[in-house]
């Protein structure tokens, strides 16, 4: 899936990683995993070489980590990994 889902989804967030989960370290480090296992960028677009990935419309005024968890293939990753 690239890219992530449109915002407000949340499936299967764990309660203990607070209201914002991308600003725990440990958080962004299994992001940062889940983007390089998956060949993405940094904002969770295919990582195509030679090409400059810039702010998407939808992540205006987001740190890219929030725009990422935003994907629930992201938060289901996440979640698993910290249990």
């Amino acid at each position: 899936m690239a890219g992530p889902a449109a915002a407000g989804s949340s499936p299967g967030v764990s309660a203990n990683l607070g209201a914002q989960p991308w600003v725990n370290p440990n958080v962004r480090a299994m992001i940062d995993q889940y983007l390089r296992e998956n060949k993405l960028n940094r904002w969770g677009y295919p990582d195509t070489p030679g090409t400059t990935q810039h702010t998407p419309p939808g992540a205006m005024g987001k740190d890219p980590y929030q725009f990422v968890w935003e994907n629930p293939a992201v938060q289901t990753y996440v979640n698993a990994k910290m249990k």
